[in-house]
């Protein structure tokens, strides 16, 4: 068996442990003297990054891919609108801007436990890559989500940016109520900032953005990532259809709710803990299948039937579709192979316009 650069750079980590009578690393303690600090963790997190780049060069390729996409796409925005920072989840954000640092850190507990004397190099091996696969998979479906949700502010052709900020209510003053909060909310505001930020328990799920649109003249919203809502929102749009919470199926980290309005007012409510807003489209992301995801497609029909999409349901792939029998897709549903190319996304504005997915 030939022996990766990886393994060389553990080996010579070990010569530099052993050499260093004061760095302690034991099953109960871990200690390692100032002195020795920097070169340490040259030595651990270069091993780390060898072994990544070694054994699992796809999921870097990909990583590094969308990291691209998602910056330039961000910073495009940001001039366009003046943005002042898009904010998100700290290892989302991680990922998309300083993608080996992510995967690196995935790597830190069964590195350490290889230090140890814990595990050997071949549970060592699976360990890892165990936890560097799961890891990227959720990342990078969220991370695509994200670029795809800013490369619409672009395609928009976006010249206002605006936010709601909801009454901070925590789930301890909730309970504290007995479970009943009811609040107003608030109308738009301007902004300079985007913000991604995720609750998995927060009192509504309302839009991670609101943009006036030059292409359509009116207001679009858009949101991915969904909690679950405790409180009642009391003047939810009466413009806006909405749907009992319990006849809608979970809404999965691969959904993309869409909303457009004559008046912000109208859109930035998605879901309180009563009612999910009836979507204008419903976006679906399976970038990692590299044929046509048919499981995809049934939670995309799954999810039209579920939430009756006015304009209808886009499934998004990044490859794959050209392989894939269309008849079986209904005519609400469109399919679109992406990929990175975002000029790729613009049937889903161009929705807007023509009044209709397909």
């Amino acid at each position: 068996m030939i022996k990766k650069d990886w393994q060389d750079i553990y080996l010579a980590m070990n010569r530099f442990i052993c050499s260093n009578e004061e760095i302690i690393i034991e099953p109960g303690r871990m200690h390692i003297p100032e002195h020795a600090r920097t070169e340490f963790y040259c030595y651990f997190d270069t091993f780390r990054d060898a072994f990544i780049r070694e054994e699992f060069p796809i999921i870097l390729r990909k990583s590094e891919a969308i990291s691209c996409a998602y910056i330039q796409a961000e910073n495009e925005v940001a001039n366009m609108l003046e943005l002042s920072e898009v904010t998100m989840m700290p290892g989302l954000h991680r990922f998309l801007h300083k993608p080996i640092d992510y995967l690196r850190r995935c790597l830190y507990d069964s590195s350490v436990d290889l230090l140890k004397g814990r595990t050997q190099i071949s549970s060592f091996k699976d360990e890892s890559g165990y936890n560097l696969t799961s890891a990227f998979a959720q990342m990078y479906s969220l991370g695509y989500a994200k670029w795809i949700e800013i490369s619409l502010v672009k395609l928009l052709g976006s010249d206002e940016l605006l936010r709601v900020y909801l009454p901070e209510v925590t789930l301890y003053e909730a309970h504290k109520s007995g479970g009943v909060v009811k609040e107003k909310l608030p109308n738009p505001e301007q902004s300079e900032r985007i913000d991604f930020g995720f609750a998995p328990d927060a009192m509504a799920n309302i839009a991670d953005w609101v943009v006036h649109s030059t292409l359509t003249e009116k207001y679009v919203s858009a949101r991915s990532q969904f909690g679950e809502p405790f409180g009642t929102v009391i003047n939810a749009s009466e413009s806006r259809e909405w749907l009992p919470a319990t006849s809608v199926i979970p809404l999965d980290e691969s959904l993309i709710i869409i909303n457009q309005g004559s008046y912000a007012s109208e859109i930035p409510l998605f879901s309180d803990v009563k009612y999910v807003c009836r979507p204008d489209i419903v976006v679906a992301c399976y970038p990692l299948s590299d044929k046509f995801n048919q499981e995809g497609l049934k939670k995309a029909k799954s999810c039209r039937q579920s939430l009756k999409p006015v304009l209808g349901t886009i499934l998004v792939q990044e490859e794959g579709v050209e392989s894939f029998d269309l008849q079986e897709v209904d005519e609400d549903i469109r399919i679109l192979e992406v990929g990175l190319d975002q000029g790729k996304l613009y049937p889903i504005v161009h929705s807007f316009v023509n009044g209709r997915v397909n």
